[in-house]
C-alpha cells in the first residue's frame, strides 16, 4: 500500500508542477480547477496519507504551498475558477495537516522552511508554513505520543544550521 500510495503522490506532484510551471495566462483554467478538487479529495483520504512516506508529503507540500502563492492566480478564467483553484489548493494543504503522518508533517514543512531561501520570488513562502506549523502545534497535546520527537529535532537542528543567523527577524 505505501509503495502505491508514494506513486499516487509522486504522480500528483508531477501533474502539478506540469499544470503551474508555465504563466499564470497560459494554465489550462479547466483540467487545472478539476485535477486540483481531485487532490482535495485524495489529501481527505487518512487511508491513503498515512502510507505517504516523508519525502512524498514534502514534495506534495512544497507544490502546494509554492502554487498558492502564484500571483494572480486567484484572477483566471472567467467564472472564478482561479478562486476555486486557489480555495483547493489551500484545503488540499488542510487535508495534509489533518492526515498524514505528523512527524512527517512537521519534517516536511521545516525542511521547506529551510529551501524556502532557494525561493527569492516566494518572500511568503516562511510565513504561510509558519501558519502551518502553528495550526499543527495547536494540537500537539494530542499527538504527542504518536510524534517521533527524535526526528523533529533533528530537522529542527538542520534548519538551524543553514539560516542566516544575522537576520534576527
Amino acid at each position: 500500500m505505501m509503495k502505491a500510495a508514494n506513486e499516487l503522490i509522486g504522480a500528483i506532484v508531477f501533474v502539478l508542477n506540469e499544470s503551474f510551471d508555465k504563466p499564470v495566462d497560459e494554465i489550462n483554467v479547466r483540467f487545472t480547477k478539476y485535477f486540483v478538487s481531485v487532490v482535495v479529495k485524495i489529501c481527505s483520504s487518512q487511508v491513503i496519507m498515512q502510507q505517504v512516506s516523508q519525502e512524498k508529503v514534502f514534495d506534495l507540500a512544497e507544490q502546494l504551498l509554492t502554487r498558492l502563492l502564484i500571483n494572480g492566480l486567484d484572477k483566471i478564467g472567467e467564472q472564478g475558477e482561479g478562486e476555486q483553484i486557489t480555495k483547493n489548493l489551500n484545503a488540499s494543504i488542510l487535508r495534509i495537516l489533518e492526515t498524514c503522518n505528523h512527524t512527517y508533517t512537521f519534517c516536511a514543512l521545516i525542511d521547506i522552511m529551510k529551501k524556502s531561501r532557494d525561493y527569492q520570488n516566494l518572500s511568503k513562502l516562511p510565513t504561510i508554513v509558519v501558519k502551518c506549523l502553528l495550526k499543527v502545534s495547536k494540537i500537539i497535546e494530542k499527538l504527542i505520543d504518536k510524534l517521533d520527537m527524535e526526528k523533529i529535532f533533528l530537522s529542527i537542528h538542520e534548519y538551524l544550521l543553514v539560516i542566516n543567523h544575522d537576520n534576527r527577524s
